[in-house]
């Protein structure tokens, strides 16, 4: 409870909290190697920081995901109003729009560019879904690729170095890939029909998800309760179509993963859509196309973590108690 959501020095955390350097030197690893918090290691130092539930500790028990904390996590979520968790704005999780659906349009910003986001790092690693490895443990998964969640970063060796300090059972990194596989992986997730979602926030993005409907937890809520729900921040751009040149083949409706697409003449696009590109670049006639949202309907997406987190916690009205953790 002692710790902060900024990295800090083993030395850090003793000197501010007066706990011992020799015990803190065996409780920080244990609860590193429990997914409880983050190791970094940079520039010869290591740094430890605390994280949230989700995006965090959840997807950190990758390594050590069995049928019965499958069980235990699919209960918890069930337990809990999760839609309380959603309503708190900005949204946790972020719609990245396919780059080829709007090629055409005005240069897209890097933080709405997975491409952009994978050119600008130097380390890459590539895990399972935890959300998908949860549903198959459970017999609910779909046939969908299982390793498909990117981790960047802008350091070179960063992850080969962080596995170093992993056990077989806590190694939510997955393994070592190539800046060429990474692209790979994110051409074949489009071709599956998967949705790109990463973090809310511009700058520092280190996990790139690729996520389905069935399986996934903001994609999920979104067909349970509508885009209201708050799970999920749309992208800046939504798909419209060209009456005349539809068909009405209902390829669209097929890729769609929030069922955001209605076929009668032709395909209607209704308020669920979240500006994810799956419909476009699939439509045979081309008769889909994504265009940038009214300004009034963009979410304000925060610069770095520390302002999504502060931006949440102001939200839920508690900031003064949340930022005694930083």
């Amino acid at each position: 409870m002692q710790l902060r959501l900024t990295p800090e020095t083993l030395e850090q955390i003793a000197d501010r909290t007066g706990v011992s350097r020799d015990y803190l030197s065996v409780q920080l690893q244990e609860m590193v190697q429990k997914g409880q918090i983050f190791l970094l290691k940079l520039g010869g130092m290591t740094f430890y920081r605390l994280l949230p539930w989700a995006v965090g500790v959840f997807e950190f028990q990758l390594g050590r995901m069995d049928r019965e904390l499958a069980a235990l996590a699919d209960e918890y979520f069930k337990s809990v109003d999760v839609r309380e968790l959603f309503k708190v704005k900005p949204a946790i999780m972020r719609t990245i729009p396919i780059e080829t659906a709007v090629a055409g349009q005005s240069e897209i910003a890097s933080y709405e560019s997975v491409r952009s986001m994978l050119e600008r790092a130097t380390s890459f690693a590539v895990g399972d879904c935890i959300c998908r490895k949860k549903a198959h443990l459970l017999g609910k998964g779909c046939d969908k690729s299982l390793e498909a969640c990117l981790r960047i970063a802008p350091f070179e060796n960063i992850f080969d170095d962080m596995l170093k300090d992993l056990s077989p059972d806590n190694n939510y990194i997955g393994r070592v890939i190539s800046k060429e596989e990474a692209f790979r992986i994110i051409d074949m997730t489009e071709e599956a029909g998967l949705v790109h979602v990463v973090e809310n926030y511009k700058e520092g993005i280190l996990n790139i998800c690729n996520c389905c409907s069935c399986c996934c937890i903001p994609l999920r809520a979104i067909r349970r309760w509508g885009i209201d729900s708050g799970s999920l921040a749309k992208s800046h751009y939504v798909a419209i179509v060209d009456e005349d040149l539809c068909t009405g083949c209902e390829i669209c409706v097929e890729r769609c993963q929030v069922e955001a697409i209605l076929v009668d003449d032709y395909a209607k696009i209704n308020e669920r859509c979240i500006g994810c590109g799956l419909c476009v670049t699939t439509c045979p006639t081309e008769a889909i196309r994504l265009i940038k949202r009214n300004s009034d309907e963009m979410e304000d997406i925060p610069e770095y973590e520390i302002d999504r987190f502060e931006k949440r916690a102001a939200a839920r009205d508690k900031l003064d108690d949340y930022k005694k953790l930083l």
